[in-house]
């Protein structure tokens, strides 16, 4: 929808808010986009020019004496900024981010001059205004600090939250952030407060998409320069990857056929490689043929072959265990000849050890 001279401000700068409003439903890179973008652009021109010839808005004047219906016209410059933050292909995008960044901080001046901002906006205002930087932003908003960053994420995201809450009951369009406000039937005191409510959400929005912005620029700012025509070495460098496929080509023209497979039963043994080392037929290397036949219609695993009182007594016999010893049996002491037996046993060891001390039989140990 064009703008024309006779339309009221108010009509007008609703009308602005639609046309930012269907162009974030428009696909990019297209002439419609383009068409429709050039549109919204123009209708910018034309409110900023007005507004400045209507002088609504003075340096000296504080927010209390604005009247309450020219409050909603102050967010003008945010509006641009989120025009030109969704506009611009990749030659173009870095030149669209700081337009963008312009007017958003030219959006935050606006709101210092007439104390919107708390003392934290006010202080990263002043940063940004020396230099418009991520580093700036990042000193001015202490978000270096790990811990600084994360209040500050969540005392934003708190106070959107709260403003987005109060606004979204008043909305045309719940769906559209910057849908236009509905204040018919409310008095002076409520717009008043409605539209200071949008402007801090503005606010708030600006910050958040000034650091995406500025990251971005970094990022954009450090790309390597992307080439303008095909040079030498990469044009050499196509011809020697267009070689290779050409001959990775000639390779399989090479080795197709369309023979029919030989029967593996008339190729010998000597014809499973080729002179090339080529596979000539399939195989598989076994052990022997019959160990292969042997495990057909088997069990799939291997059985024991012996039980377990085999494995002992194989055991016993390599060795590989020791017998447990047998407990000497007990004398009984009423058998008058087995304790014979045993007296005489013992008066033989103890005459055996008289005869033949210790270490008597080691020579080597005792020569000298």
């Amino acid at each position: 929808m064009s703008l024309t001279i006779e339309k009221p401000l108010s009509v007008r700068y609703t009308d602005f808010e639609h046309g930012i409003e269907k162009l974030s439903s428009v696909r990019r890179n297209t002439k419609e986009y383009d068409k429709a973008f050039k549109q919204v652009h123009d209708d910018a021109n034309l409110l900023q020019k007005q507004i400045s010839q209507l002088n609504l808005f003075s340096g000296n004047e504080a927010v209390d004496e604005i009247q309450s219906s020219h409050l909603r016209y102050l967010g003008l410059d945010y509006l641009v900024a989120k025009l030109f933050e969704n506009q611009g292909g990749l030659d173009t995008r870095l030149q669209s981010l700081r337009l963008s960044n312009k007017n958003y901080l030219k959006f935050l001046n606006t709101c210092d001059d007439l104390e919107i901002l708390d003392k934290k906006q006010s202080k990263l205002c002043e940063a940004l205004n020396d230099d418009l930087s991520l580093e700036s932003f990042e000193a001015g908003s202490g978000l270096k600090n790990a811990v600084n960053r994360r209040e500050f994420k969540i005392e934003n995201y708190k106070m959107e939250k709260a403003l987005t809450a109060s606004l979204k009951k008043l909305k045309i369009d719940d769906n559209d952030e910057n849908a236009a406000i509905s204040v018919g039937g409310m008095d002076d005191e409520t717009v008043r407060s409605l539209y200071l409510d949008q402007l801090k959400l503005y606010i708030l929005k600006s910050v958040q998409s000034l650091e995406s912005n500025l990251m971005e620029v970094e990022m954009l700012k450090n790309m390597p320069p992307r080439p303008t025509g095909p040079s030498q070495t990469s044009q050499s460098e196509h011809h020697e990857k267009q070689d290779e496929r050409q001959k990775k080509k000639n390779v399989f023209t090479d080795s197709f056929t369309t023979k029919l497979e030989v029967n593996p039963n008339t190729i010998s043994k000597k014809d499973l490689l080729s002179k090339e080392g080529k596979v000539l037929q399939p195989f598989t290397i076994v052990s022997s043929r019959q160990q292969l036949q042997n495990k057909v219609q088997g069990t799939g695993q291997v059985l024991p072959t012996m039980s377990i009182e085999e494995l002992v007594d194989q055991e016993l016999a390599n060795g590989g265990m020791v017998k447990p010893q047998e407990p000497e049996p007990e004398v009984d002491e009423d058998d008058m000849d087995a304790a014979d037996k045993e007296t005489y046993k013992k008066r033989d060891w103890d005459l055996f050890t008289e005869a033949n001390p210790r270490g008597s039989g080691n020579s080597k140990a005792n020569l000298g």
